[in-house]
C-alpha cells in the first residue's frame, strides 16, 4: 500500500468562515483529533512539524503535550535510524541542542518561570543521558521521509529508563499492533507535574507522563506513567480515564468533542 503521509492535502487547513459582516478563520490540524488540546492559562508556542504539533512550555522549555496520528504506512524498523538530537529553530523558547550535555550526563534548563529567563541558563538539572526520551516514538515513522522530525527537542521528553524502555515503549508497540490489525489512531502525550514539585521550583521535572490513544469513531483509552515505574511493570495497569487525566494537567483534551469517551479502547490495546 502506498502511503502518502497526509502532505499532498498538506499539514494544515485553514478554513475561511464568513457570516453577515463577521469573518473568522478556523484551524485545523491534522495531528489533533477533535481538536487540539486547549490549556487556558498557557502561554505557550505552537509548532506544527510534518509527523506532529506541540505546544511547548516557555517556562520548562519542553512540550505540555504533543499530538501525533500513526497509520500503517508509517511503521517501519528504526534501529538503524539516527538519535541525534536536533535544535527545533521553530521553537523560541525550546531546549537547544547545545544545552544537551551527553558527557556531563546533565541538561541544562531554566528554572525561573519566565520566558525572558530562557537566555540566561543558570541551572543544572541532572538527567542521565538513558533518561532522555521522546514523546513520538521514532518506531511508529520510521518508514517516512520524515523520520528525522522524531530528533527535533520540541519531541524531547523526561523518561526514566525503567519505565521509558518498559510500560511506556510497550504500549507504542500495542498501539503500532493495533494499526496494523487496521485504522488510523490518535496519540496524544505530555508530562504531569507534581504540584509540590512546582511549588519548590522543581516544575521541570515531570513527575509522571501521559498518553491518550483515540480513534475517530469515538474510541479513547488514557494512561499516566509515573516516573518510577519498573521496567518490568505492565502498562495495562496504568490506565485512567481522561477526566482523570485532564485534571491532572489542566488541559482540555479533545475541546470540539464534549461526550467523549464512546467506547474504551483498552480490550483492543490488549488490556
Amino acid at each position: 500500500m502506498r502511503f502518502e503521509f497526509c502532505l499532498i492535502k498538506s499539514l494544515i487547513v485553514v478554513s475561511t468562515l464568513i457570516s453577515g459582516l463577521g469573518r473568522a478563520e478556523t484551524l485545523h490540524i491534522s495531528h489533533c483529533l477533535m481538536g487540539c488540546p486547549i490549556d487556558a492559562n498557557a502561554r505557550n508556542e505552537l509548532v506544527v512539524r510534518h509527523l506532529y504539533a506541540a505546544s511547548v512550555s516557555p517556562d520548562t522549555h519542553i512540550a505540555d503535550w504533543i499530538a501525533y496520528r500513526v497509520v500503517e504506512g508509517g511503521l517501519g524498523v528504526a534501529s538503524l535510524l539516527s538519535r541525534d538530537w536536533q535544535t527545533d529553530e521553530l521553537v523560541e523558547y525550546g531546549l537547544k541542542v547545545e544545552q544537551l550535555d551527553s558527557a556531563a550526563s546533565e541538561m541544562v534548563q531554566a528554572n525561573s518561570g519566565s520566558a525572558q529567563a530562557s537566555d540566561s541558563l543558570s541551572n543544572e538539572i541532572q538527567i542521565s543521558v538513558n533518561d532522555r526520551g521522546r514523546l513520538a516514538p521514532m518506531s511508529s515513522f520510521a518508514a517516512t521521509g520524515y523520520w528525522s522530525d522524531i530528533n527535533l527537542l520540541s519531541n524531547f521528553a523526561y523518561l526514566k529508563s525503567g519505565m521509558r524502555v518498559g510500560p511506556w515503549s510497550r504500549l507504542d508497540q500495542s498501539i503500532n499492533d493495533l494499526v496494523v490489525r487496521g485504522g488510523e489512531y490518535f496519540v496524544i502525550s505530555g508530562p504531569v507535574f507534581n504540584v509540590i514539585d512546582q511549588e519548590l521550583g522543581n516544575a521541570n521535572l515531570p513527575a509522571a507522563y501521559f498518553k491518550i490513544i483515540a480513534s475517530s469513531s469515538g474510541e479513547v483509552s488514557g494512561f499516566v506513567f509515573d516516573q518510577d515505574l519498573q521496567q518490568h511493570e505492565a502498562y495495562c495497569a496504568q490506565s485512567t480515564g481522561l477526566e482523570e487525566i485532564e485534571s491532572l494537567t489542566g488541559l482540555d483534551i479533545f475541546p470540539q468533542a464534549p461526550d467523549w469517551p464512546i467506547v474504551n479502547l483498552d480490550m483492543k490495546l490488549g488490556c
